[in-house]
């Protein structure tokens, strides 16, 4: 899905630049949610193609727009310039956190639980942390 990232990417971008990036922002982590919660709940499994691929789908759209938009909400926070470069290590600090435990955490439930219910663990984890993301988006959108 990776194919997809840039043409996510710039249409977010330039969605958010005609409005409010926060809005944006919480649409992306309920795309995340949606996506992740379809494959954590068993509906999507690798004999349907189609469903299979929209799903995929689905969470990497949701996955890449947060990750283009969390720098972006500097600007309505008013984070001053002279603390830009605190605010980014701060964002990526809490942003990336899930990449560093993340690969080790999803090879502990496929080991735990081989086939669709280690998978399925794995995404009801991705989608834990999409709905933490959310309710933290949406708090930003309403402050």
């Amino acid at each position: 899905m990776l194919f997809v990232r840039p043409v996510i990417l710039v249409l977010v971008g330039i969605l958010a630049d005609r409005s409010r990036i926060t809005l944006w922002l919480l649409i992306s982590f309920v795309i995340s949610i949606l996506g992740g919660v379809l494959f954590a709940s068993g509906i999507v499994d690798t004999s349907s193609n189609l469903l299979f691929f929209i799903s995929v789908s689905i969470f990497a759209t949701g996955v890449y727009a947060v990750r283009a938009l969390y720098f972006g909400v500097m600007k309505q926070g008013q984070i001053p310039l002279a603390l830009a470069g605190a605010a980014i290590g701060i964002i990526s600090l809490i942003g990336y956190t899930p990449d560093i435990f993340v690969g080790s955490a999803m090879g502990y439930f496929l080991d735990e639980s081989p086939g669709s219910e280690g998978h399925q663990n794995v995404f009801w984890m991705l989608s834990g942390f999409s709905l933490i993301g959310g309710i933290a988006a949406y708090r930003y959108f309403v402050r």
